[in-house]
């Protein structure tokens, strides 16, 4: 738990992010405006922003990018992380030229993101939380937005670890973050980009598309964040023809935002209750496995 000491450290920290928030909501509304302007060009309707999931992910969308989520799962978890595990600190790239810094920050970023990804389909406790993300079943750029407060913390504590290890200040989240929302965005899109021989290095909205299939067989595949490179390199990309036409999750699905916010830990009690493992052996209502245990898909 951090000390009061270092509590009042942070606000100093906050308020000089909180300044430049109002500029982040407006290269965020930016990048939403292209997309939609080229998703339009491509001859998509408007149709599925009429929806009431659409209505769900704006409220994730207000709720991500307010100062509560953005500092307890991004800034934040950076700052309190740095003086705690100063000792792991061991500035690998320092002297570097800063565009070099970033790039590598960002590519182990997204390396360990992959990773987590991973972890989240494999292990049943984590899916619980992952498939709110998983259940929108009509997809849009704001759908990145997505995801239960407990997945959104969770992944950042983890996936920001490697970043401290590096020496990254902790306000190198704002670019990485800025630059991950627009190619989240992209990926989450209608347009039908395959981003031609970067198709097996950025994750396009095709391939990204696959991701979120009800086919069984696009389950598990595809778990590359920004760079679809690490899903050829392991074994996990998947490309078949055409894109898929329906998302969502079949076997649970989560029709309501209340079913979104408290059904993971509905599901998780469940498991417990009935002395089930929570790691291979998930009881549901309809009598599935709410888990897509990564493995079987390898």
């Amino acid at each position: 738990m951090p000390t009061l000491e270092t509590v009042r450290a942070l606000l100093p920290f906050v308020l000089e992010q909180l300044r430049g928030f109002s500029k982040i909501h407006v290269v965020t509304l930016t990048f939403f405006v292209v997309i939609y302007v080229l998703e339009r060009a491509y001859g998509e309707t408007p149709k599925r922003y009429l929806s009431r999931g659409f209505l769900h992910d704006l409220g994730y969308w207000f709720w991500s990018r307010s100062s509560a989520q953005m500092f307890l799962a991004t800034a934040g978890v950076m700052y309190l992380m740095t003086p705690a595990f100063g000792f792991l600190r061991f500035d690998l790239l320092a002297g570097w030229n800063p565009v070099a810094r970033y790039f590598v920050y960002w590519v182990v970023f997204d390396f360990t993101s992959y990773w987590v990804h991973r972890w989240k389909h494999s292990n049943s406790w984590l899916w619980a939380f992952h498939s709110v993300h998983h259940s929108q079943e009509n997809l849009t750029f704001i759908t990145l937005t997505r995801g239960h407060p407990f997945e959104t913390l969770f992944g950042s504590l983890i996936a920001f670890f490697p970043l401290v290890i590096l020496g990254a200040p902790p306000a190198a989240w704002l670019p990485l973050a800025l630059f991950r929302t627009f190619l989240e965005a992209l990926q989450h899109s209608a347009i039908p980009w395959r981003m031609g021989p970067l198709y097996r290095v950025i994750v396009s909205p095709v391939f990204h598309s696959f991701h979120h299939s009800t086919n069984p067989e696009h389950h598990n595949r595809n778990f590359g964040v920004n760079l679809a490179v690490w899903d050829f390199l392991f074994g996990t990309a998947v490309d078949h023809e055409p894109r898929p036409a329906e998302f969502g999750l079949k076997e649970t699905p989560m029709p309501t935002l209340a079913s979104q916010l408290f059904g993971p830990f509905r599901t998780i009690y469940r498991s417990y209750a009935e002395k089930r493992s929570p790691v291979t052996d998930f009881a549901v209502p309809d009598g599935q496995l709410l888990a897509r245990p990564a493995d079987k898909a390898d």
